[in-house]
């Protein structure tokens, strides 16, 4: 992946965390040093001691040794990859060691560090780098997990096309890049082999300069012996042994260079055969590849005349099914033209049945217009029956008030007989005493008193004319007879003292007619009542007989129309207009509760208001009583007190007495 996506000062941060990247800039790490001693600190297991000392350490500036050292920590991750993660790097996911190590190419670069952070996270500490990535800042973060994501996901990738192209021949492209991998592979080799080389001849060199050093120390020495007085002679002795010890560490340097250079050359041997026997090989795939690129375009011929050939029996399985279908469609058009005959004897039928349908739509007309008109005078009957019932219960309160002013008659008009026979014992009494003036107050009164009460009522609306003419009759013949009986009452007490005996025989003739009279109108009322009632119980069975007939005719509709569609629906529409009606009554009826709540409440708070007021009325006017009280004086607090105790109808009364 490109630096442009991931910046690389993101990873040299995660670099700078190590104890040997701190302050290292990327050019440090293109030697390869640095590098060596992450990974070795990363993963001791597998980049160990011995595989970090074939590092040249003193790398920087010679190109060969840094591309060298970069070859070899690829290597390294390489057989890291192969053997943990169990995948094998691909040549586009190999960063270019040579613009590495020639150009400091930061893109390279960046891929480098991509595997070394796979490594870091795939190691057997991979807990501790992974909490230290987590540590980091939330930039640098994001960075350095998105390359790691991006390396993994490049492996996976190639993981699953060698494993679903192992079991198959490879092809072109894939013969391609194992030739590219192979020369990478040889370039690698080429150039350790260089660098082995440069550093036999560096060590060849020194090792001459050395072996010249030690004849020259050598010869100074027998020198030096043959002068035993020198003065330098202890000194020449330390340096020679010094000499000899370096020599010896020299030559021990130079076997090991040696042998190594020896592993090198047979290494390089084995990697020229193995480079002989990939070229056979890749010559071999080569032609293995024409051929499959021959097999190819045999095998694109064979797909292309298979997809004609599939081509071709689909066609043939649609013609077969439009065959099929047409067969279907002349069957189906034979069924329909045999139910279209049966259909139009059907409709005929129907036509007739609309016929006779029609005849009995219009007697359910007219016989629901006559139901209708039977509700209607029904419900007239109902609003007449209820105000006769109304007015029944105003004539019978009327009948309540006469029948109990009819006993205070009797019962004045018994007291006036009683003093009217009274009248002739006092007329002979022997005394000659006239009677007191306040039996004649009193009869006056009396009479004034019968005058009040009997006086004739506005008659009682009535909306019937049975009621109205049954009545009218009483009211009539009772309002003279009141008239008479006071006229009567006050002859009797506007009569002479003297009190003569026939006026009083009279008298009671009289009201012994009136008391007949009263009884006749009574036995009247009761007749009329009865006769009310008997209209009242034609009434409501002449109700009932409508609602029963108006039933008998809906059921009889509803029977006649039920072979007719069209009635149902206007049914099914008119019980949902009732419903719409019912339910508009429900909300109207909820609305009211709802009101009649409302106006519960504003009563109740009226209420309470208006007690609440009374109270501190009260209790404002027994405040100011008090206070009158206590402006009062003493005498006038005893006057008021006495004034209060002593009603005025008691001193009137004892005055009469006197």
């Amino acid at each position: 992946m490109p630096s442009g996506l991931f910046p690389l000062d993101d990873l040299m941060i995660w670099v700078r965390r190590f104890p040997f990247g701190n302050g290292v800039s990327p050019v440090d790490l293109c030697d390869g040093v640095t590098l060596s001693a992450i990974l070795h600190s990363i993963s001791p297991k597998y980049f160990s001691l011995s595989w970090e000392s074939k590092i040249h350490m003193d790398a920087s500036g010679n190109k060969k040794k840094m591309c060298a050292n970069l070859v070899h920590i690829l290597n390294g991750m390489r057989i890291f990859f192969r053997e943990v993660l169990d995948q094998q790097l691909q040549t586009n996911q190999i960063p270019d060691v040579d613009a590495i190590a020639e150009n400091h190419d930061t893109d390279e670069l960046f891929r480098l560090l991509q595997l070394v952070l796979c490594v870091a996270v795939n190691c057997e500490n991979k807990e501790a780098h992974i909490q230290d990535i987590l540590n980091m800042e939330e930039s640098v973060q994001r960075t350095t997990m998105e390359a790691i994501q991006g390396v993994m996901s490049e492996l996976s990738s190639s993981n699953i096309t060698d494993t679903s192209f192992g079991g198959k021949h490879l092809d072109g492209e894939d013969l391609a890049l194992r030739c590219q991998e192979l020369e990478a592979k040889v370039a690698a080799l080429e150039a350790e082999k260089a660098t082995m080389v440069t550093e036999s001849e560096e060590l060849q060199q020194r090792l001459r300069e050395l072996e010249e050093k030690a004849s020259a120390a050598s010869g100074d020495v027998t020198k030096e012996e043959e002068d035993p007085l020198g003065a330098g002679s202890a000194a020449a002795r330390l340096q020679i042994r010094k000499m000899q010890d370096q020599i010896t560490a020299l030559r021990g340097e130079l076997f090991h260079c040696e042998a190594e250079n020896q592993d090198l050359k047979i290494r390089l041997t084995e990697t020229q055969t193995q480079l002989v026997d990939m070229k056979k090989a890749h010559e071999s795939l080569t032609k293995e590849a024409e051929e499959k690129k021959h097999l190819k375009d045999d095998l694109d011929i064979v797909r292309e005349e298979l997809q004609e050939a599939k081509r071709v029996a689909a066609s043939a399985e649609q013609w077969k099914k439009r065959a099929e279908e047409a067969n279907a469609l002349r069957i189906r058009c034979n069924k329909l033209e045999t139910d279209n005959t049966a259909y139009q004897q059907r409709v005929s039928e129907l036509e007739q049945e609309t016929r006779l349908h029609s005849n009995i739509r219009s007697q359910a007309e007219s016989n629901r217009q006559q139901s209708e008109e039977a509700q209607s005078r029904a419900a007239e009957l109902l609003v007449r029956v209820q105000r006769a019932e109304a007015d029944l219960e105003k004539t019978r309160a009327d009948l309540q008030t006469a029948i109990r002013e009819k006993q205070s008659i009797t019962h004045e008009f018994n007291r006036l007989r009683e003093r009217l026979d009274s009248l002739p014992s006092a007329s002979h009494d022997p005394s000659g005493r006239v009677p007191s003036p306040s039996i004649s107050v009193d009869s006056v009164v009396l009479s004034a008193e019968g005058n009040i009460r009997y006086t004739p009522t506005p008659d009682v609306p009535v909306s019937e004319a049975i009621l109205t003419s049954s009545t009218d009759p009483l009211t009539e013949s009772t309002v003279p007879q009141s008239v008479e009986a006071s006229t009567e009452r006050q002859e009797v007490r506007a009569g002479t003292p003297t009190g003569e005996p026939s006026k009083a025989r009279a008298s009671s003739d009289e009201s012994s007619d009136v008391a007949r009279v009263i009884e006749q109108k009574n036995a009247e009322i009761y007749a009329v009542e009865q006769r009310y009632r008997g209209y009242l119980a034609k009434a409501m069975e002449l109700i009932r007989q409508l609602d029963r007939r108006s039933t008998l005719t809906e059921n009889s509709e509803v029977t006649s129309a039920s072979a007719t569609d069209a009635e149902v629906s206007r049914l099914q529409s008119l019980l949902a207009e009732k419903e719409n009606i019912i339910e508009q009554l429900e909300r109207h009826h909820e609305q009211a509760r709802r009101q009649r709540d409302v106006e519960e409440r504003l009563i109740l708070t009226a209420w309470y208001h208006l007690g609440m007021r009374m109270q501190r009325r009260g209790a404002e006017t027994r405040l100011r009583g008090e206070q009158e009280e206590e402006q009062e004086s003493f005498l006038a607090r005893q006057r008021r007190i006495h004034l209060n105790a002593t009603p005025p109808t008691a001193t009137r009364a004892g005055f009469r007495e006197t």
